[in-house]
């Protein structure tokens, strides 16, 4: 039987905001960045909506590898169809 690698189901980030001073006239800047504690990989973000797309895209990745899973999981346990019934 073929062994299947269970996907992701979750996943820690530390998250780290900050405001950077811009020009008198457009006011402060929010950054954001997601860093993952296991690697120490840091994503740098320069607006809020980066950083929900980029989440969004993740949380995407996650649930198509999670239907993958059972769809492969779910053919495996079905009997091929050289296989006969005795009975």
């Amino acid at each position: 039987m073929a062994s299947l690698k269970k996907p992701l189901v979750s996943k820690s980030y530390w998250f780290k905001c900050w405001r950077e001073n811009a020009a008198q006239d457009t006011g402060d800047i929010w950054r954001f960045s997601l860093e993952d504690p296991n690697t120490g990989k840091r994503i740098g973000f320069a607006s809020l909506e980066s950083l929900l797309a980029y989440v969004k895209t993740v949380l995407a990745q996650w649930e198509e590898e999670a239907q993958t899973y059972d769809d492969r999981e779910g053919d495996i346990l079905k009997p091929s169809s050289g296989e006969h019934k005795n009975g």
